[in-house]
């Protein structure tokens, strides 16, 4: 399934147009929850930008997935734990 990643704050939208392929919803979350925490762990400033931010994750047709609020994720959200596969 192709999942899409929009950021809003009230009336202002920031439209992910490119997307990417997940198994399932639970998946675009988890990988959605790994990326915030990456980027929380390499730039501990980016959290200031965040207040009031929340991001949308839509599928194909523009249905809501799910919503994560940037707040509760700077606030400390349980982030899962990257899984590694070696080959």
């Amino acid at each position: 399934m192709r999942c899409f990643f929009h950021l809003v704050k009230g009336r202002v939208v920031l439209t992910d147009n490119i997307g990417v392929d997940a198994a399932d919803r639970e998946t675009a979350i988890a990988e959605i929850l790994m990326a915030l925490r990456d980027l929380r762990t390499s730039d501990p400033d980016a959290e200031e930008h965040w207040e009031g931010w929340s991001l949308k994750i839509v599928d194909h047709t523009g249905y809501v997935l799910s919503t994560i609020s940037l707040d509760e994720a700077a606030k400390g959200m349980e982030f899962p734990q990257r899984q590694w596969q070696y080959s």
